[in-house]
């Protein structure tokens, strides 16, 4: 017999911020229940660059690669991932969180996937009854839509179902869903799970693809070198080839603010350069784009988000 190792499964990370889309900044760990299939047969993880693959020693059979320990049904994998970027939310389109709170799902086939972001539990569920008068029937429902445990709870207590299995999870009162969450037995930090079947084939492919978040830029320009006054004079702030427009917004603490009119689409390698006209006369030149570590927010949510670079000119 002719012994070879064989690429089992290959999970692609990528994310559109990235001109490459290689998605290197991020660690993916086999979580517990995983981590135990991988060992029973004898399952190594590789990572090369942005791509981890699944891999077995196996013998050729009739010309036939062969597992030394064959997978006889679909497994579902979780793998636990954490980022290495702090700035990470701000290059995601996702809505920004606290990771000890709320956790990022994302669910993988091989032809699409399905990005959440969860309320995070581990320990138990509790199920509270403490403000009810009569007694309150709970259910948990898995991702399939059963109902894997029920319970009823008397008046003004409350109980706690302890689940078994990574995942997310619909909680029930009375037939009516109270939320869903994402459960797992540990946390140790990390920003989220990725979880797909593993149907028993070699080559398999798998692909996680974060999309770059789209955001308005803001540029607050302050007059001192340079005299102008947009309350009195025809001001405006272009980009050289005019693939952002800019509109005036108003005047705070002495800086004029000029917001983009549409969001901007976030990349790795930004050439915007923008200048201000001032009575159609170009006046000063050569401003570079926002740091993307410069975020300014209003009191009205993720909406309200904005890119912001002072100038003074």
């Amino acid at each position: 017999m002719i012994r070879k190792f064989e690429i089992l499964l290959t999970l692609n990370l990528e994310h559109d911020f990235y001109s490459d889309k290689e998605f290197t900044d991020i660690e993916i760990i086999p979580h517990p229940f995983t981590l135990k299939f991988l060992r029973n047969h004898r399952i190594l993880l590789k990572r090369i660059g942005s791509k981890y693959h699944l891999i077995q020693e196996g013998e050729m059979e009739n010309n036939k690669w062969v597992g030394i320990i064959e997978v006889t049904e679909p497994f579902s994998l979780v793998f636990q991932f954490r980022v290495n970027d702090v700035l990470f939310q701000t290059k995601t389109d996702i809505v920004f969180f606290a990771n000890k709170t709320s956790k990022i799902l994302i669910k993988v086939n091989k032809v699409s996937q399905d990005v959440k972001l969860l309320p995070f539990l581990k320990g138990g569920v509790p199920l509270d009854s403490s403000d009810s008068s009569e007694t309150d029937l709970f259910s948990i429902k898995n991702s399939n839509g059963e109902v894997i445990e029920a319970r009823n709870v008397i008046p003004g207590s409350t109980d706690f179902i302890v689940l078994e299995e990574p995942g997310d999870y619909q909680v029930l009162k009375n037939g009516a869903t109270l939320t869903e969450v994402l459960w797992s037995t540990h946390d140790e930090k990390y920003d989220g799970f990725i979880l797909f079947n593993y149907t028993g084939g070699i080559k398999e492919e798998y692909s996680v693809v974060f999309n770059t978040r789209s955001i308005k830029w803001r540029y607050a320009l302050k007059s001192k070198y340079i005299q102008f006054n947009p309350s009195e004079q025809d001001v405006n702030f272009k980009e050289e080839e005019g693939r952002i427009e800019f509109e005036l917004e108003s005047e705070i603490d002495g800086y004029w603010h000029f917001i983009s009119k549409d969001p901007v689409e976030l990349h790795d390698k930004l050439d915007y350069s923008f200048y201000i006209e001032v009575e159609g006369e170009r006046e000063f030149s050569g401003i570079g784009g926002p740091d993307l570590s410069n975020l300014y927010k209003d009191d009205f949510g993720d909406e309200s988000l904005m890119l912001i670079k002072y100038v003074t000119i």
